[in-house]
């Protein structure tokens, strides 16, 4: 999920879900010859927002995992059928606003027409990464075809909402996990604090090892009847990711 330079988490997917669920760019999973990740802007007519797209490039970019995150981004473009120009550039300049040190690259599967061809051509423009027009027969020679999905001429059977649905539970799953460790951590650091001397003679210092060692119990309690649930959990997400 999101996180900072800090470990926190900046954006969860139930955060931006109505964005996230029009699916105007994807992370279907697929990577390039090269090992990038590869993220798809599918083909659409409707005017997509700006900020939008910049929220869900964010939030696909963090969730990436870090091996591929480190090699970069490939971006395809489907230029092809009712996509504009204007959405193309909403998405370039989408893209250029994020703050992000890994490498993007883009490619712009061309519009079948021959003038629109010229004319997206000549619209490009000047970037701080690379774009690329391309059309979809030299794409498939740096992304293989089983890399890409169905939406855009692949073979990748990628259900969208399948993806958003799984990482809605997965992340709602994590901050249980989160949660639990946080206590149990929190009941680590007072036993801690509960080793150092004290008078045990005062009725004050009775009750607090008492409400201590009640905290203690119910949380390993709580940990022990989440084990189950854990396990059970893991296979079940692996399961739908495999």
């Amino acid at each position: 999920m999101p996180i900072n330079h800090d470990g926190k988490m900046t954006m969860k997917a139930e955060d931006i879900m109505h964005v996230l669920r029009d699916g105007i760019a994807v992370l279907p999973g697929g990577r390039c010859r090269a090992g990038q990740a590869v993220v798809v802007c599918p083909s659409r007519e409707q005017l997509v927002n700006q900020d939008h797209l910049r929220n869900v490039f964010l939030y696909l970019f963090e969730v990436t995992a870090k091996e591929a995150r480190e090699k970069g981004f490939l971006v395809v473009i489907d230029m092809r059928g009712k996509q504009t120009w204007t959405n193309v550039r909403h998405i370039l300049k989408a893209l250029s606003s994020i703050d992000n040190s890994s490498t993007i690259q883009v490619f712009i599967i061309k519009p079948d027409k021959f003038w629109e061809k010229q004319k997206a051509q000549m619209s490009l423009g000047t970037w701080e990464f690379e774009v690329e027009m391309i059309s979809f027969e030299s794409l498939i020679k740096i992304v293989d075809v089983s890399q890409l999905p169905k939406s855009i001429g692949g073979n990748y059977p990628y259900d969208h909402d399948e993806w958003l649905e799984l990482r809605i539970d997965l992340e709602k799953w994590i901050w249980n996990i989160t949660e639990v460790m946080e206590k149990l951590e929190s009941v680590r650091r007072e036993v801690c604090d509960g080793e150092q001397p004290i008078d045990v003679k005062t009725a004050d210092a009775a009750i607090k090892k008492s409400q201590l060692a009640k905290k203690i119990y119910s949380t390993f309690l709580l940990m022990e009847s989440k084990q189950k649930e854990i396990r059970l959990q893991i296979e079940y997400y692996i399961h739908r990711m495999a």
